[in-house]
């Protein structure tokens, strides 16, 4: 194998290793701070909540997971599976979370997300949810 290749792989086994470590610590101090400074998160279902679907920069997008974190609960994923891309920094993940919300309510969804690393950080994350799912663990009514 070249030396390119061999730091390639080196580097895509780095990137997989922290992507696994971010979701295994959601909801937690450590999850934040994996976030880049420049991190965009991206919910492309979440226009049909009413609610942004892309939040840029650190401060914001931790002002909005707690906020998501009051609503749901303790969120902890399911069942992670992690692919690999053709690109060393980037990953596609699929999981589900399985809860109780704090309004007494049952939450079971499946997430896919695409997130990329850069510099030993989450720069990236684009997640996709059944929003009717949410609507209906939380009691909201959407009035589409």
């Amino acid at each position: 194998m070249n030396t390119l290749v061999e730091t390639g792989e080196i580097l895509r086994q780095q990137n997989y290793d922290l992507v696994q470590h971010f979701m295994a610590v959601a909801g937690t101090q450590e999850w934040y701070d994996l976030l880049h400074d420049d991190v965009v998160m991206e919910f492309p279902f979440a226009a049909s909540l009413k609610s942004p679907e892309k939040y840029e920069g650190k401060r914001t997008a931790i002002i909005y997971l707690k906020q998501v974190l009051q609503r749901v609960g303790n969120l902890k994923f399911k069942g992670l599976l992690t692919i690999n891309t053709d690109e060393p920094d980037h990953f596609i993940n699929e999981y589900y979370a399985d809860i109780e919300t704090p309004a007494g309510k049952k939450y079971r969804q499946v997430y896919i997300n695409r997130i990329k690393v850069k510099d030993n950080k989450i720069i990236l994350v684009r997640e996709y949810w059944n929003p009717q799912l949410i609507l209906d663990s939380m009691d909201i009514k959407n009035n589409n």
